[in-house]
């Protein structure tokens, strides 16, 4: 093609780039319709400025084209494309098909905008020739080489009508002059910073690009934020909104877990606002550095970067900053630059321990509630609305909490659930799913995220932390970050070795002195100050709680905490508060020095303080767990008024009073000492724990109290004097001072910060006559106080300083005078002051009364009170906490009956109320409320109906509180749809079935409706007629004529078509049938709906059913005009179990569809023949592997069209469609009527551990829950024998549950544990192979503990990596391929077989000697020396073919061998294969997988040795590959470091191969 016909708009910047372009246009036709455009940008709708490689139009169409100049290999893992390059380096993509997809949709509606609708497609094409392609099928739809790509573009088009005829090429160009695809300067330019011609990143509404300052070397992110084009004026202020709040919220929140803001450019893009951020040239997101590093981090490192996470969001929720949407792409990944002495390391371990920085703040709170809930007074104040999601980065989807997008979503909640969700990902390396809606669906199944379902080898606490924290109900999460970090650090004892031996402790002495930054428990810094644990990060430093080993000699307390510079520049900060809190004379009410002059330890500024923790810590925690063999969450240790506001919520009356009078005292011995705090709020108000249990308040964190007056804007934003820095006032001043007493108080006595008007300005900025004071949160005060506090605090918030209290001691008086008041009036409590005397009965023989030998703890009192309350019991006998009790009391709520009247929703929504009180009273209420059988048993009664009115009225309600302006604009119908997404399933089953006629005259058709949708009637019963009724089977039911329901329902049908709710919800199920590849279960939809909308119904079958209801009627209404359906519907009536016999879900092809869109019927045939095939699989002898299924469903055709699934969307589908199989998270698949005795073998259920040096009846042995538990890990939809004929979900418990564990090899006894009184497990014989010891499986050797902590080298970090695994593996099942250097073959084998591992070796060259000898006995032909000819024989030969059929009979004989040594009681440790080239050299690879898969099936190991040049690359038996799954962990590199036991010797320097291993 010539120029002219072919356009080159810009120069290529890159020779390979050019060499591509040439070498397609020298391919290309120079005739019409051709034509071609090179190298230009465009600007999108959406205001992004999209790059383009190449766009080709040809007769068949128009086609996008992204030239990609890679070399090496390309794979795919986990949906990202993976480049090896030729030097063996790791690149990962993100599959560039799906970017160049969206570009050439949005010059697809440019062109038709201007003129030209046409379809255009999208490819992507290799340049190099030589790179190896070795993408699954589904991902190498649109990809090609040069030659590939020309023959596409020339084939004719699928459809006559999409032909591109002269003309229309011609009108296509005059189109795209139209567009302007030119490049402008200006697009690339913020500020001084140049931008880079593409891209590195973008989102819905916003770019990042890479920019480098005009004038300065220096190295910038740029984030572009893009108002659609022609968007209106919610969209754009929507748009602005973003970048303001990230802007504001990153300048207020400064922190080394968070990125660094530089500048905030309003209007500094022509498309919309900019922000300029700090930028490290290698940084990764955390996704991509999993790929390429995450096979170097032993489970100890990815804990730590765990804890860099949580102890961010843990200094962000202490500024009352919330993140809101935490997934793999927001946590960007820097390498560390030095050591922990400050030497230069190598990139290896530059990676091995980096930094992680927190970015995409764009839709975060600022809230001003320090309580639980989200709709306080003080909500927030860039309160993100409705339209606040479209901001986020599509890959984020799988991470999100399924509550984002309700309107009062809790902010804490969430980021709880992201952390959980990144532990996960950290510890898999995997992201929880392709897509939210399969997350969703998989949650409300009951399969909550358990790391251990993909991992070996993992501790059951790493478990316990991720399901606490993702569980998709927000109530049974942990409630706090402060929970999560709690748990984290019982996760991290269960890891961290022993405390190391005086002599190695000796031997370390002459090591350079420790980076205190870098401390760990055990360590001890400065010779004085042994390290407990790290508390956390803040801003300028890290605090370390740490023990004074010369406490007794100095006579001061022992525990004391280190607060540790982050930076020389921020040791300055700590110099500053040192030298104010020397200045202050002891008080007990405010923290003190431990020593009055900072330390230095290795170049590091510290500062000892006091500890004002729980001071009876010590080592009672471990003597408790060491007796009674537990492991408890750890007792809580720091507690902050904060965190108490938090969880309970407003403080009791009591409370408040003592809580206050403390504050003034340390403020007024403050201003005794001339000393301002400068940042008084409840989380620098610790709670000591002295060791009598007694507690005192202490006020903390002095390092702003020397800031110059003049810097009045240093503080925390809410407890700041807002009219500071007037013309009046220009400093900081006493007024400013109390002025953060009053909001203290105001949030003690709230649980709320007050507000100034609507929050829509700044304070200053309201009317002075309309709003003379803050606004105060009355209606959560406590009722007795209310108007003496509501009183007190218009006066301490005044707007005008002078008419605000004028000293501490009058505001302190009328703080007293409120509670004396309250005193003289009414009784301080609810609570009768004379409580009738309980008598007790004594025995009728006249005996002495016995109390009980371990009275009840206080919430087995509770309990115990809950479990016995009527309706008309008094709520100060009825169990609850006081928390809970005052709260309800403030709520005029005083029985139990008084709380099951109250309005659920009026309860969520109540201000003041803490996370752990909402939760608590929640719990009661449906306790009770079953219990008294008041509990909604449908939503059809009465009462359900009567409520779904009261959710409607408040949806309304709610939405115009949180979008404000924008519900009242002219576009606000477009979030009507949003609002009505939130409509509870419970209300849709009321608007689904019609309200029974006094008359009755509808009551046939209220119950065809009903049974149609299968709901429960109001006995709360399921209908007995199938999980997809059919219409002849409800006539049957009603006794009516088969023709007399679809008359009926057709009425139905019509009614249900007219309603908002349902043509929201019909979008949503579309919107949910697009994220899950274009067809699903019915099942998978109702789950993913069950949990985005809610019921009230707590049991799974019910809320199953009504999410199926509300699929069903979508359906119906969608089968009222066929030829209109937009999806269609494929009942599975051969299906064994209910589920699935709902049948499948597939999206037809729609207007704007591309033309290569899959048709619905050839998605659901694609999907049955999927489903056959998985049956198949199920009727095999053995477990299919993921390799097997994957094998086989990837044999069959897939529909015509692009069909893009991934591996494991294929293999659910396979199962959902199929008549009785499942898929494990290891993509097996296996029948849902498993054999119980079966699943408890596959997955070691049976193995107890032993915790040493704990007597056998205090061992916590193995529960019957903790047995379902893992079962139901591997086998989620495990079904057994119900007794009646049918199945169940319900695992087994007790005699049954015996029998089968003995049935499946292990002999274990249910015994009463003597402390807790609860069944448990335990080997029969305590030294039986059905248990073992917990030091070996779960904590590493002392040794290792120190050189994974210690050591910068790389390679003693992957022998410990080694080691670890091979432990861990050495006591399981499954298959291992350990490669290792040749020549320390003999080394490797010797550490294997020792008694640490115990493996077995076996020479496989023997056997098959053997076997083969055994074929050929003495004095017969042909003679051994004959055979040996014939193996060295041409191929092919006659005396090669001899051979090789004796070698196939050998090979017959070696594997029943192999497969008599891996059976359970054939020995204890694994099978080690040495020796084994024979495989490969004697074409018998197929047996060494047959043998890997017995493995796997349970019984012993089965580890594959294989010598080889370098044991960093993939296994090879001489020159043929080893087949191994790398998602089960099977390949396991062996260092030379490992096998020469440098880990464990402390040995630092290798001799012999060491460069073999580079």
């Amino acid at each position: 093609m010539r120029e002219g016909r072919w356009t080159t708009v810009t120069e290529s910047e890159f020779d390979h780039e050019h060499r591509g372009l040439e070498a397609i246009r020298e391919k290309l036709p120079d005739s019409d319709p051709w034509r071609a455009w090179s190298n230009f940008t465009f600007t999108a709708n959406t205001g992004h400025v999209r790059e383009v490689d190449l766009l080709v139009v040809a007769p068949g169409g128009v086609c996008m084209i992204e030239l990609k100049d890679w070399h090496g290999s390309v794979t795919s893992e986990n949906g990202t494309w993976i480049q090896t390059t030729p030097g063996g380096h790791h690149r990962p993509h993100g599959n560039p098909l799906h970017l160049v997809n969206k570009k050439a949709k949005e010059l697809a509606t440019l062109l038709g905008q201007n003129g030209r609708r046409v379809w255009v497609g999208e490819a992507v094409c290799f340049t190099d020739g030589g790179l190896r392609v070795r993408l699954p099928a589904h991902d190498q739809n649109g990809v090609h080489t040069v030659a590939e790509l020309v023959a596409m573009l020339q084939q004719p088009p699928r459809d006559e009508r999409r032909r591109i005829t002269a003309i229309d090429s011609r009108e296509i160009k005059t189109a795209l002059d139209r567009i302007g695809i030119r490049r402008s300067e200006a697009e690339y330019k913020v500020g001084p910073y140049q931008l880079e011609r593409k891209s590195f990143d973008s989102g819905p509404t916003w770019a990042d690009y890479r920019a480098g300052h005009t004038e300065l070397p220096e190295v910038a992110r740029v984030r572009v934020y893009l108002s659609e084009r022609g968007s209106d004026a919610t969209l754009r202020r929507s748009v602005e909104n973003a970048a303001r709040r990230e802007a504001a919220v990153l300048q207020r929140f400064r922190h080394p877990g968070v990125v660094g803001l530089k500048q905030y450019f309003p209007s500094g893009h022509s498309a919309g606002p900019a922000l300029i951020f700090d930028y490290h040239p290698h940084t990764l997101r955390l996704d991509e550095y999993l790929l390429q590093h995450g096979k170097k981090l032993d489970i100890l490192g990815r804990m730590a970067l765990v804890r860099q996470l949580a102890e961010t969001m843990r200094s962000a929720h202490s500024s009352r900053i919330h993140h809101r949407a935490l997934a793999a792409r927001s946590v960007h990944v820097i390498p560390r630059d030095r050591g922990r002495q400050g030497q230069a390391i190598g990139e290896d371990a530059a990676w091995l321990t980096p930094r992680l920085e927190i970015s995409d703040w764009q839709i975060a709170t600022q809230r001003g509630s320090g309580s639980g809930g989200a709709t306080g007074q003080g909500m927030t104040r860039f309160a993100p609305t409705a339209l606040s999601a479209m901001h986020l980065s599509e890959g984020s989807d799988p991470y999100l909490a399924p509550e984002l997008t309700a309107l009062s979503a809790d902010p804490v909640y969430l980021d709880v659930y992201g952390l959980g969700v990144l532990t996960y990902l950290l510890v898999t390396g995997k992201a929880p799913a392709a897509s939210q809606a399969e997350l969703l669906a998989r949650l409300e199944a009951g399969e909550g995220l358990r790391p251990s379902s993909l991992v070996d080898g993992l501790s059951p606490d790493i478990d316990e932390l991720v399901q606490a924290a993702t569980a998709y109900r927000p109530g049974q999460r942990l409630s706090s970050v402060d929970e999560f970090l709690e748990m984290l650090e019982l996760v991290e004892d269960s890891l961290t070795a022993p405390a190391a031996t005086p002599a190695e402790a000796e031997a370390e002495s002459d090591t350079p002195e420790k980076d205190p930054l870098e401390a760990v428990a055990g360590d001890v810094l400065g010779g004085r100050w042994e390290v407990r644990r790290r508390l956390g990060t803040g801003s300028t430093s890290r605090a370390f709680l740490v023990r004074d080993l010369e406490a007794e000699a100095r006579r001061k307390r022992p525990l004391a905490v280190l607060k540790v510079a982050l930076s020389d520049s921020r040791g300055d900060v700590l110099l500053q508060e040192a030298e104010v809190m020397g200045r202050l004379r002891p008080d007990s009410r405010v923290i003190r020095l431990v020593e009055p002059e900072p330390l230095h330890i290795a170049g590091r500024t510290l500062l000892a303080l006091e500890y004002v923790g729980d001071e009876r810590e010590s080592s009672d925690d471990a003597a408790e767990a060491a007796e009674t063999g537990t492991r408890t969450r750890p007792r809580r240790r720091e507690e902050t008024v904060a965190r108490q506001l938090r969880e309970r919520g407003r403080l009791q009356m009591d409370q408040l009073e003592a809580y206050g009078d403390y504050l003034f005292g340390a403020v007024d011995f403050l201003e005794g000492e001339s000393v301002w705090h400068r940042d008084i709020k409840p989380d620098n108000i610790a709670i000591r724990i002295r060791p009598n249990r007694t507690r005192e308040l202490v006020l903390i964190d002095f390092s702003l109290a020397g800031y110059p007056a003049k810097e009045y804007e240093a503080g925390t934003e809410g407890y700041l004097d807002p009219f500071i820095g007037t013309l009046t006032r220009t400093a900081y001043d006493s007024h400013a001072e109390r002025y953060a007493v009053a909001v203290t108080l105001h949030q003690m006595a709230s649980g709320e910060l007050p507000k100034w008007g609507d929050g829509s300005v700044l304070p200053r900025m309201t009317d002075q006559k309309e709003v003379p004071h803050a606004d105060v949160a009355a209606d959560a005060f406590e009722p007795a106080v209310r108007d003496g506090l509501v009183a007190f605090f218009q006066k301490a918030l005044h707007r005008d300083a002078s008419k605000r209290f004028p000293e501490l001691k009058p505001m302190r008086d009328a703080w007293r005078k409120i509670f004396l008041d309250a005193s003289q009036t009414v009784p301080s409590s609810h609570r009768s002051r004379h409580p009738e005397p309980v008598v007790e009965q004594p025995p009728a023989d006249g005996g002495h009364v016995i109390a009980d030998a371990e009275p009840l703890t206080a919430d087995q009192q509770r309990d115990k009170l809950a479990a016995a309350v009527t309706r008309e019991t008094h709520l100060s006998s009825a169990g609850l906490t006081p928390a809970a009790e005052s709260f309800l009391y403030g709520l005029g709520i005083t029985t139990v009956g008084g709380l099951l009247d109250y309005s659920r929703s009026k309860l969520l929504n109540a201000p003041g109320l803490g996370t752990k009180t909402r939760t608590e009273v929640q719990r009661r209420q449906r306790q009770w409320g079953k219990l008294l059988r008041e509990e909604s048993l449908s939503p059809l009664t009465p009462k359900g109906r009567a409520e779904a009115k009261e959710e409607l009225a408040q949806l309304t309600v709610t939405e115009s509180a949180v979008l404000g302006a924008l519900a009242a604009s002219a576009s606000a119908s477009g979030l009507t749809g949003h609002a009505l997404r939130s409509v509870s399933l419970d209300t849709l089953a009321t608007i689904f079935v019609p309200e029974l006629n006094n008359n009755r005259s509808n009551s046939n058709k209220v119950e065809m409706v009903r049974l149609l949708l299968r709901l429960p009637n109001e006995r709360g019963e399921l209908p007995d007629i199938g999980v997809w009724p059919k219409q002849k089977d409800v006539a049957e039911s009603l006794h009516l004529s088969a023709g007399r329901i679809p008359q009926m329902l057709k009425e139905e049908r019509k009614r249900w078509k007219k309603l908002p709710a349902v043509q929201a919800l019909r979008e949503e199920i579309m919107d949910l049938l697009a994220g899950l590849g274009r067809v699903a279960s019915a099942v998978e939809i109702a789950d993913a709906l069950a949990v985005r909308r809610g019921t009230q119904l707590s049991e799974r079958e019910q809320r199953r059913a009504l999410a199926l209801a509300a699929v069903r009627a979508v359906v119906e209404v969608e089968q009222l005009e066929p030829e209109e359906a937009e999806f269609q519907h494929q009942p599975n009536r051969k299906a064994t179990e209910e589920s699935l016999a709902a049948g499948l879900l597939a999206l037809d092809v729609r207007d704007g569809d591309a033309p290569d869109t899959p048709t619905a019927p050839g998605l659901l045939d694609y999907a049955m023949r999927l489903g056959r095939t998985a049956d198949r699989l199920t009727r095999q002898g053995t477990l299919p592997t993921a390799t097997t299924v994957l094998n086989e469903m990837g044999a069959l055709t897939p529909p015509p069209g692009l069909v893009e699934w991934d591996e494991r969307r294929l293999v659910e589908l396979g199962a959902a469609a199929s008549a009785n199989a499942a898929a494990t998270p290891r993509l097996e698949i296996y029948p849902r009527d498993l054999p119980l005795v079966r699943a408890l073998r596959l997955t070691q259920a049976g193995l107890v551990r032993l915790i040493p040096g704990v007597p056998e009846t205090r061992q916590p042995g193995l529960t019957g829950e903790d047995i379902h538990e893992l079962v139901r890990a591997r086998f989620p939809e495990l079904v057994v024998p119900d007794g009646r004929g049918g199945s169940t979900h319900e695992l087994p418990t007790g005699g049954p549950l015996t029998k089968a564990l003995r049935d499946a090899g292990f002999e274990l006894t249910l015994f009463t544990r003597e402390d807790t009184k609860t069944l448990r497990y335990l080997p029969t014989r305590m030294d039986s192979a059905s248990s073992y010891l917990t030091s070996g499986a779960w904590r590493q050797t002392t040794d290792t503990g120190a050189v994974t902590r210690y050591s910068d080298d790389p390679l003693l970090a992957g022998a410990v990596r080694a080691d670890e695994r091979l432990v861990s593996s050495a006591r399981q099942d499954g298959y291992r391929v350990l490669t290792v250097h040749h020549g320390r073959t003999v080394d490797a084998v010797r550490e294997l077989t020792a008694p640490r591992i115990g493996a077995q070796a076996v020479s496989v060259t023997e056997l098959f000697l053997e076997s083969m000898h055994s074929l050929v006995p003495p004095a017969t032909k042909p003679t051994w020396e004959t055979l040996l000819k014939a193996d060295v024989a041409e191929p092919g030969s006659r005396g090669a073919l001899k051979f090789a059929e004796y070698a196939t009979t050998a090979w017959g004989k070696v594997e029943p061998r192999v497969r008599e040594l891996l059976k359970p009681g054939a020995g204890s440790g694994p099978v080690l294969l040495t020796e084994a080239g024979v495989f490969a050299r004697y074409d018998a690879m197929g047996v060494l997988d047959r043998l890997g898969e017995a493995a796997r099936q349970g019984g012993r190991g089965l580890w594959l040795l294989a010598p080889q040049p370098d044991p960093a690359r993939e296994p090879r038996l001489g020159s043929v590959a080893v087949a191994y799954q790398a998602g089960l962990g099977e390949w396991i590199e062996l260092p030379d470091s490992w096998v020469k036991n440098a880990h464990r010797s402390g040995a630092a320097q290798l001799d012999g191969t060491e460069g073999d291993n580079k």
